[in-house]
């Protein structure tokens, strides 16, 4: 079974159009899949302000091969657990996922600035709907009420919708 998919071309516009991403913002991207959101959000901003995480190994390698195929290899592509973020690289002005969830994991609140955005289909038995939060506090990661389990990974606290 695959654990990844391209999504389609108008969706990609929107979901882009909707993370308002200015050059020199920095950008997680959960879920590289084919790689191509991450070429277009570093042909914006500049790879080294990409970064995008993703769970199967195999589909990070098709990935930053395509990509530096294409000519964008310096964006960081990293094989991990997208629920968990990367720490490393915070915070980040946006944060991106690329595959419905049904809670914002409480990381990726941690994970982004006082004033950024974390934006991702979200989705439930019935509907689906393009979910953007702004984070407005410096404090708001601690704030939130953490919850047991998250929809989107193998064990991040999330952050309830």
């Amino acid at each position: 079974m695959p654990t990844s998919s391209a999504s389609s071309s108008i969706m990609v516009a929107v979901m882009l159009a909707a993370l308002d991403a200015v050059p020199g913002y920095r950008v997680l991207e959960i879920g590289t899949g084919t790689g191509y959101n991450a070429a277009l959000l570093s042909y914006r901003l500049g790879a080294q302000l990409v970064t995008s995480l993703e769970i199967d190994q195999k589909v990070a390698a098709q990935a930053r091969k395509a990509l530096s195929d294409t000519g964008y290899g310096e964006i960081s592509v990293i094989t991990g657990d997208g629920a968990l973020g990367h720490p490393a690289g915070a915070p980040y002005d946006r944060i991106i996922a690329t595959a419905a969830v049904h809670q914002i994991p409480y990381s990726w609140v941690e994970q982004t600035r006082p004033g950024g955005r974390v934006l991702l289909p979200w989705a439930n038995s019935y509907t689906g709907a393009l979910v953007t939060s702004t984070i407005t506090v410096a404090q708001a990661a601690a704030s939130l009420p953490k919850a047991a389990s998250c929809g989107c990974g193998s064990g991040a606290d999330p952050w309830p919708l």
